[in-house]
Parts: structure tokens; sequence; C-alpha cells
């Protein structure tokens, strides 16, 4: 670690785009006496805070006003608007409007872990996401637009500036392990380096000023927290050309943005085909009002499974305001003629997902029975009717998108059934076997909820947060308490 006391260090690192990432490793000593103390920055172009209540603020310079004024004179309440520093007060903080994130509060003598990340737009007027982290946690975050633009590289202060004086900006006290980057980083990648870099002993601190060597010792022993689900943001920008299908994970969090009057609803597939919302009135589940301009944040959705996403305002619909979302993980297999395909393992819970485009024929995809019929290719209609085919996933068309999840554990055989099996003959049949349910469902020393039987699940019904449980039509889930 590094001792700061009126002192400071300065740097030159190679950026080559609009955005960066930077994380320490902090012990303020004196943050009493109000007033901001510098941590690092490039003073006319970002700079980061402590203010006089013991806040993080995350500057970024700022041509225009965003509208919600952040307030140098109420540092002790949380502010993600603007601050306006006109040149009269000038003297131990810059000028002019700065974007400002405020949160995290840190206190003397206590090691805490600091970062912020800057995702910035092609121009200044292109919005970036201006982020601020403490101990491995996100605590504020906001679009906005920056006249700050990095190209080429990022002169770094860190400390103070040789132009403070006598002033009482100057940061006091410990850093440790300073580190740039030049992507901005994820909530994931942060709190990973809040829970690595904690450690056991206490380093050894020496003033770079005097090089006075300031002892070590040890502290307790670090016993870590649960570590915490961390949510990526996927920014969607709402409009009448949305993708077929976006594929994210349980902990994708996703960012509807829109101009114009619209709406956001989670619809079932029927409602989705037809636009027509009157016939799911129960089923939706409405996630954004009608709004002009409008953001709204979608989370938590249910993993492993097909969602349906549409704005009910009228003809929005039918000109393209509609969105599938499957959320976990699935293995894509690009449905084609001539193929040989070998037998794939997938686990519990991962979907199947066909493709195909193909503007000379049609595909589909139907389910078979057993091996024998898998073998023969029996997709015809007689086979249907004795029960060979088991399911039918799709029409046939010359484009196809089909994701198939929540397979039973135990080998699916799956076919084109175009051309009464000359598809089917001609490679387009896939083995896929998927590995058995685990016997156990939640964690901890003691399950509170097991695979009894092939189909019976036993829940040990108590004061607790349960996982979400997925089962099949023909299960049973006894309760006891």
């Amino acid at each position: 670690a590094a001792r700061f006391n009126r002192s400071y260090a300065s740097l030159f690192v190679n950026v080559s785009s609009n955005q960066f990432s930077i994380d320490v490793w902090v012990r303020p000593d004196r943050l009493d006496g109000g007033g901001h103390r510098f941590l690092f920055g490039s003073w006319g172009g970002f700079s980061v805070w402590i203010n006089a209540c013991g806040y993080v603020e995350f500057w970024l310079g700022k041509a225009s006003d965003d509208g919600v004024v952040c307030q140098m004179d109420d540092p002790c309440t949380s502010c993600s608007g603007v601050i306006r520093v006109p040149w009269s007060d000038a003297s131990d903080v810059p000028a002019g409007n700065w974007s400002v994130i405020r949160g995290g509060m840190l206190a003397n003598g206590t090691w805490n872990h600091v970062a912020v990340s800057w995702e910035g737009g092609s121009n200044a007027s292109v919005p970036g996401v201006q982020s601020l982290f403490l101990d491995g946690s996100i605590v504020a975050s906001k679009m906005t637009t920056s006249d700050f633009l990095v190209s080429g590289g990022l002169s770094i202060f860190v400390g103070g500036l040789a132009t403070f004086g006598e002033n009482s900006t100057w940061f006091v006290g410990d850093l440790d392990d300073f580190a740039v980057y030049d992507t901005p980083l994820s909530e994931e990648a942060v709190a990973r380096h809040y829970h690595y870099g904690s450690t056991t002993s206490q380093p050894v601190l020496v003033d770079v000023k005097t090089g006075d060597y300031r002892g070590e010792g040890v502290v307790p022993e670090v016993v870590y927290p649960p570590f915490p689900v961390v949510y990526s943001d996927m920014n969607v920008s709402w409009s009448d050309d949305m993708p077929e299908l976006l594929h994210v994970q349980k902990t994708d969090r996703l960012q509807f943005y829109w101009t114009g009057y619209h709406d956001l609803v989670e619809v079932n597939h029927d409602t989705f085909t037809s636009c027509l919302l009157q016939n799911d009135q129960v089923a939706a589940v409405r996630w954004g009002w009608p709004q002009s301009d409008g953001h709204v944040t979608v989370a938590d959705l249910e993993d492993g499974r097909m969602h349906y996403f549409i704005s009910s305002i009228s003809g929005d619909c039918h000109v393209g305001y509609k969105l599938r979302v499957f959320v976990g993980n699935e293995r894509v297999v690009n449905w084609k003629l001539g193929q040989d395909y070998s037998p794939i393992s997938i686990s519990f819970g991962t979907g199947i997902h066909f493709q195909w485009a193909t503007p000379n024929t049609v595909h589909d995809v139907i389910e078979l029975s057993s091996q024998e019929a898998f073998n023969d290719c029996a997709v015809t209609s007689r086979d249907l009717a004795a029960g060979r085919i088991v399911a039918r996933y799709s029409e046939a068309m010359r484009k196809g998108d089909v994701a198939i999840t929540n397979l039973r554990p135990g080998t699916h055989y799956f076919a084109c059934a175009v051309g009464s099996g000359f598809h089917c003959r001609n490679g387009m049949k896939i083995e896929v076997n998927v590995e058995e349910r685990l016997s156990f469902h939640s964690g901890g020393t003691e399950a509170s909820v097991r695979l009894d039987e092939p189909n019976q699940w036993l829940v040990d019904w108590r004061i607790q947060q349960y996982e979400d449980l997925t089962v099949f039509e023909g299960d049973s889930v006894v309760f006891s308490w």
C-alpha cells in the first residue's frame, strides 16, 4: 500500500476507446474538516472524490445540464444528477457542470474497495453508462452524455494535484492495488476483485513522500458472506425492428428503452402470435405502463423457458413491437439436409434450439417415440396415428427458430418429417440425451427439497427461502411439516 499525505502520483495509460474502469483499495485517515477529498482523476475530464459526509462521488465532464442537481453543500444525501461548480468556487474543485453519481460511505481507518466505470458513446451526444461500486456491489449507475471523450489515453492523478497548495482537498490515507482497465468492468468482475482482494494479512505501508516504514500486522480472519447475485444489464431498444429471438441468462437484467408512446407486456405464445391481448388478460404481466420515452427494467425471469413480450398499444405488435426472450442455457442445432448429426448430451434444464433458413425448401421439427421409430424415420401420418410421433414442435416452413425447453431426463429423438421421411433419411435427425435430475434441489447441509422417486419430490416445509422447482406432468410434490 502507498501512504498519501499532501502528496500525489501521476500516470498515463493507453486507452484506445471511450471506455475505462478503475478500481483501488482505500483507507482514509482524515475525513473530518469538511470539503471534498480527491482520490484520483484527470481533473478536467473525470474525477473521484470522498465528500465531507464520507460518500464517494464519481464526476464526469458534462457540457449540458440534465436537470437533477446534486448540491455540494448537502453531501449526506445520495444523488444522481449534476453538480454545478461556478468559477467563484473553483479553488478546490473544478468549475463546470458535472455528471455525478454519489453513494457508498467510507469511514476513517477502514479499508474499502472502490471502483468506477465509464462505458462512453462514440461522441458527446451519444449516451453512455456511468457506474460506481463499493465493496463489490454497485451503489450508483446512470445513463448520461458527457463531453469527456477518451481518445488515445488517460492522464491520471492519484491522491491530489500539485496545484492544490495548502487547501483541504488532498486525500490523506492509504491506497493499494490501483488498477486501470480499458473496458467497463461488469458487476461480477468487480465483485470478484473485491472478494479475492480481501486478505487475512494487512499490507506493509510506506509513505510515498518520506519512505518511512509504517509497520505491519495481522487482522482477524476474514469470513466471506454468501457470494451475491450479480446482475448483468442488457440494453434493449424497444422498436418496430426487433430481433427474432434474444437469448439471456438468469442473471441478465433487461433494460428496455423506447421513444414515443408504447408499453411492455409479457404474454403467452398465442397472444404473441395473434397480437390480441384481450385473449390473455389474466396471464399477461405488465412490466411497463403506456408512456412516452419509457425505460423499464425486466429481471428475474423464470429460467429454462421462452418469454414473450409485446407492446399492447393499438397497432404496435402488428408492426413489430414484439420480442421472444429465452432464459437459460441451450444447445443450438443448425438444422439442414445432408448432415449426419452425432448424439448430444445436455444437462437437465438446458434447452434445444433448432434454427434454419432455406429459401428453396421447408423444414419442421417433430419428436419420435423410440429408437426404432428414429431408425426407421417413422414420420408419416400413419406413424402419427400409431403413436410413433409424440410431439410436433413446428409446421413446415422456410425459416425456423424453434426452442424446446423443459425436456424430461432420458433420451429424446428429433427429426424433420418433410417429404414423408426423405429429409429424415438424408440426415435431418438427432438424438438428445438429457441427464438425470439432481436428487437434491436446495443446497446447504440439509436439503429441504429432494427427489425421492423418479417422479416424486419431498418438501420439508419450513420457514426459509426456496429455489424454484421445475416439475412435469405426472410428477407429485409431497409437503411435510
